[in-house]
């Protein structure tokens, strides 16, 4: 019975997912989901009691995965803290891109309350992933409320993001670019150009590849 639950769970998120691709948010209801994933209306609510929670379980999915980009070590390693920026921003907006869903649910103007809180908390997740990561490869100076000022770069990504997909539907290099470039503009009012890179990089008190939500939560 588990295994039947969660094949069905699947192929609801999957239609979840193909019709918030196809259409605005708003329009996505219970009911065009069960008849996508072709299961009977009724059994939806098993799953998913409203829609807000099955655009919910897609946005979870979606924020696994981009934390788990964000935790990957990069190879070659980074020679500076602003190619780090950098490869980390080309990684998440490559998910983004082939991921029309994820622009949808992220980046439209009719983003739910639920998924702009869960979107909040997902931010606070991806920075303290990312003073790990920096950790991992430099010998990072101390900065006052770290992980906020991360949050904060991380959220200015964000905003170009919305912008470039308000007027283009997906995610440009050159907005790309600017992304880049005002993360890293901000950061340098708390960080200096250049950082000691590791000779042989350490893991953190909190291991780079760990997830931090149970630390979060």
């Amino acid at each position: 019975m588990r295994r039947a639950g969660h094949v069905r769970f699947r192929k609801l998120l999957d239609a979840t997912e193909s019709l918030v691709a196809e259409m605005s948010i708003q329009d996505v209801g219970l009911s065009q989901i069960a008849e996508r994933a072709q299961v009977p209306t009724a059994s939806i609510y098993h799953f998913f009691p409203t829609r807000e929670a099955a655009l919910l379980a897609l946005a979870a999915e979606h924020h696994d995965i981009l934390q788990r980009i964000a935790r990957e070590e990069l190879r070659p390693p980074p020679q500076t803290w602003q190619e780090l920026v950098r490869r980390k921003v080309v990684q998440s907006t490559t998910h983004y891109n082939e991921h029309p869903a994820a622009l949808r649910l992220f980046l439209s103007a009719g983003i739910t309350v639920e998924l702009r809180t869960a979107d909040i908390t997902q931010t606070m997740v991806l920075a303290e992933i990312r003073a790990n990561l920096l950790n991992h490869y430099f010998d990072m100076p101390p900065v006052r409320d770290w992980v906020r000022r991360l949050a904060t770069s991380i959220a200015i990504v964000d905003g170009i993001c919305i912008l470039s997909y308000s007027q283009f539907g997906y995610l440009t290099p050159e907005f790309m670019e600017d992304a880049h470039s005002a993360s890293v503009a901000y950061l340098r009012t708390f960080l200096p150009e250049r950082i000691e890179r590791r000779q042989t990089p350490e893991t953190p008190k909190h291991a780079v590849l760990q997830d931090p939500k149970e630390k979060i939560a």
